[in-house]
């Protein structure tokens, strides 16, 4: 049986900044949210963004049992997309 860990995705490293409609900036494996520093400065005044780190990653804790896949990264996402009422993403 396949369980599902919760991961409470207000403990997400998290920066943001900018006015605007928002965007959510996620990075790659092995990466964090300071590699998307240098493309948010140039957008601050067309985006609100949002850095995150996914779980484990960066400043992100690392559930002890959290599986990372991408279905999970995707459920973190997308709880993270819910609870901070994000409209209009990109």
């Amino acid at each position: 049986m396949n369980r599902k860990i919760h991961f409470d995705v207000s403990n997400l490293a998290l920066e943001s900044g900018g006015s605007g409609d928002p965007a959510l900036f996620v990075h790659g494996f092995g990466s964090g949210k300071s590699s998307w520093r240098p493309v948010c400065r140039g957008l601050g005044n067309v985006f609100s963004f949002y850095l995150i780190d996914l779980p484990g990653f960066g400043e992100s804790p690392a559930p002890r049992h959290f599986q990372y896949t991408l279905e999970n990264f995707a459920d973190a996402l997308t709880d993270f997309i819910t609870m901070r009422n994000l409209k209009k993403l990109t």
